[in-house]
């Protein structure tokens, strides 16, 4: 399993001890996480932007469409008060995947997520669902987009 991805200086790698309250450890579980990155930190909020990648077995019974769509549908029923403004296919690398923007308040804090999610082939078949996942507080949200726009077409992995 190898994760990638090119960032400003201004971002680096999260320790993997962060990954734990993410996703299980265990890959017999089904989901891991690749890896991730925080940005800028909102010294307001004291809450670093970050992005997370993440990856999910697909069943060999599930259709890609519906696996895609119930991971939009996840985002909405697991965060509490999340509004999805939208979820639509992302028009470049990833390919084939879509990405999903909203927001929902963390305590007192105003929360902006972006969202990338596709399906990914591995060697020898198996598909999984991979996510990247961009959270930042909503103040910074405009000082750290470009950032995560440039950051996760660059993002490659391989299970």
């Amino acid at each position: 399993m190898t994760f990638s991805y090119q960032a400003p200086d201004r971002w680096s790698p999260l320790p993997e001890e962060a990954f734990a309250a993410i996703a299980p450890t265990d890959p017999q579980e089904g989901t891991r996480v690749l890896g991730g990155v925080a940005g800028p930190v909102d010294a307001t909020h004291s809450f670093a932007a970050t992005i997370m990648a993440v990856a999910s077995t697909i069943p060999d019974d599930q259709d890609d469409a519906v696996v895609l769509a119930d991971s939009a549908r996840l985002i909405r029923d697991t965060i509490g008060g999340f509004i999805m403004l939208e979820d639509m296919a992302w028009p470049a690398t990833p390919s084939g995947a879509f990405l999903r923007t909203g927001i929902y308040i963390e305590g007192t804090v105003p929360i902006t997520m972006c969202q990338w999610a596709w399906v990914h082939r591995a060697q020898g078949g198996q598909r999984f669902l991979v996510t990247a996942t961009a959270t930042s507080t909503t103040d910074q949200f405009p000082f750290v987009a470009d950032d995560i726009v440039t950051i996760v077409p660059t993002i490659e992995v391989a299970l």
